[in-house]
């Protein structure tokens, strides 16, 4: 028997699609954008959702049921329920989402715009927050202006600092 040209990375990742797409489900993403999200048909969604397999899944689509589970794990790190089962699909004015879904930018994006939305929550997770599009817009319209009145520099206080 010939060698299969496209070997499973691991059959056992197969397993766990039903687990992402009950995942997803909570996150109240649709079976059309969860095929999307995944690179799979949306029959293999539907499949999944009720315990079928399908034979293999690509190293792309694998890849891809990994950001979403990751995704989901720091979703539920930095909100609790419902706010980290919505956050993908409510409108969201951060960068680089400005005013859109998560979930649109990551549909438009791929396995690129699922790994920013991770590095973003885990970059929410470390307490350090990315900009909104507001403060972006104030810092690249911020001038800062100095005045300085040297007059007074030379003015003697009333008390003289010392060091004793």
């Amino acid at each position: 028997m010939p060698a299969d040209p496209n070997p499973q990375p691991n059959p056992d990742l197969v397993n766990t699609l039903p687990v992402v797409v009950h995942l997803l489900d909570a996150q109240q993403i649709t079976t059309e954008q969860q095929a999307t999200l995944l690179g799979l048909p949306i029959r293999i969604v539907t499949r999944a959702r009720h315990g079928h397999l399908p034979d293999r899944l690509e190293p792309d689509q694998i890849v891809r049921m990994s950001w979403a589970v990751h995704l989901h794990v720091n979703l539920h790190r930095l909100y609790a329920e419902p706010v980290a089962d919505t956050w993908m699909t409510r409108p969201n004015g951060r960068h680089p989402f400005d005013g859109q879904p998560p979930l649109h930018y990551v549909l438009e994006h791929g396995i690129p715009g699922l790994m920013a939305v991770n590095n973003l929550l885990l970059s929410d997770l470390a307490d350090y927050p990315t900009t909104t599009l507001a403060e972006r817009t104030a810092a690249a319209t911020f001038t800062l202006t100095i005045n300085a009145d040297l007059t007074a520099w030379n003015q003697p206080t009333a008390k003289p600092h010392t060091d004793t």
